[in-house]
């Protein structure tokens, strides 16, 4: 059986990358047939309960293998999980996001500060890097930290030093009922597949007048609505449809819906700062970046065999194309930071709920 496994790995990884793919995708769709059927009989939207769906499709969501919905109902766009969802995260590292992380960090904490009388325990679920923790327990709170991936788990603890950091979900690590004053996810709630169930979780931990703070992609900002009719696969971000890693997609409205079913009341929308998040590109794609590789094109081009004319410009026709596009790109960021603000549809969506009744 193991040699026979071998076998078939072998010959899969001699095919072509092309076929490779294209089973990849055949694979995905027969494994999601059941959960598609399965969806149609028996599902509610997870943020209004509603049972009228739709199958959801723009230009890039008809190249994924996966099978996306919308809420009829109210706006909900979510895509069916893969059966191994804990994998995804198993392995993810530290990313570096530039200065401007330092800014929208700021934000994350000044808004709790505004809604909570004084610094006490905090949880992060899914803290990634760990920033975000650091400045709040540098500012007196009693942070937590839970995370599913383990370098990431001990990137928090070994060199950060934070305290109370867990690997696992928050079932899995069984925080007490009452636990904290304020549960905070930061590009969070859109990875889960059940995000009301979720929340409903995030609840039980919170104290009677506890916060919960949530931030996540706004599909109703300008980006999400444009690039895929802009840029379409040529996007070098790939950050508005990205299963398995985002299957829950908000707009402003219904993530309220979904705190306000899920027992909380809506107290603040702290959106207005999110076009920062817009900086972290910069260290990938801003002109420092790019400048650099044009000049290491131009410096290629110059030193190369090749004969001008057809053949050097076949050669180096991706490099130019995905060069131009980072720097569209990044105008395009800059201007959207100017127009965002002024419509109200920030790349991302910040708000602020207390538990109802308290």
């Amino acid at each position: 059986m193991l040699r026979l496994t071998w076998m078939l790995s072998f010959i899969k990884q001699m095919l072509p990358l092309s076929v490779r793919v294209n089973l990849w995708r055949l694979r995905n769709k027969s494994q999601n047939l059941r959960q598609r059927l399965n969806h149609r009989l028996t599902g509610r939207c997870h943020v209004c309960q509603g049972k009228n769906f739709r199958r959801y499709s723009n230009p890039v969501v008809a190249r994924l293998p996966f099978s996306f919905y919308i809420c009829t109902q109210c706006g909900f766009i979510f895509a069916l999980p893969p059966s191994n969802l804990s994998e995804v995260y198993a392995e993810i590292t530290t990313t570096e996001f530039g200065e401007g992380e330092a800014t929208w960090n700021r934000h994350y904490l000044d808004s709790i500060n505004k809604y909570t009388n004084a610094p006490g325990k905090l949880l992060e679920i899914g803290f990634g890097n760990g920033s975000f923790l650091k400045l709040a327990h540098e500012e007196g709170w009693e942070v937590y930290g839970a995370e599913l991936s383990a370098p990431l788990v001990n990137h928090a603890r070994e060199e950060l030093k934070l305290p109370n950091i867990g690997l696992g979900t928050i079932e899995e690590l069984n925080y007490a009922d009452g636990s904290f004053d304020v549960v905070a996810g930061f590009n969070f709630i859109e990875h889960v597949p059940d995000p009301k169930g979720t929340l409903e979780g995030l609840w039980r931990i919170l104290k009677p007048s506890g916060i919960v703070v949530l931030m996540c992609p706004n599909i109703s900002g300008i980006y999400h609505l444009l690039m895929p009719e802009i840029l379409a696969d040529n996007d070098p971000l790939k950050i508005s449809w990205v299963p398995p890693h985002h299957l829950s997609y908000f707009n402003k409205t219904n993530l309220r819906v979904l705190l306000e079913n899920s027992g909380f009341t809506v107290v603040g929308d702290e959106s207005h700062l999110m076009s920062s998040l817009w900086r972290q590109f910069e260290v990938n794609i801003g002109p420092q970046v790019t400048d650099s590789k044009l000049q290491q094109l131009i410096s290629e081009i110059r030193d190369s065999p090749s004969q001008k004319g057809e053949a050097r410009v076949e050669k180096y026709r991706e490099a130019i194309k995905s060069l131009l596009v980072e720097r569209m790109t990044w105008t395009m960021l800059s201007d959207l930071s100017a127009l965002e603000p002024l419509l109200g549809a920030e790349v991302g969506v910040l708000l602020l709920g207390k538990r109802q009744g308290e």
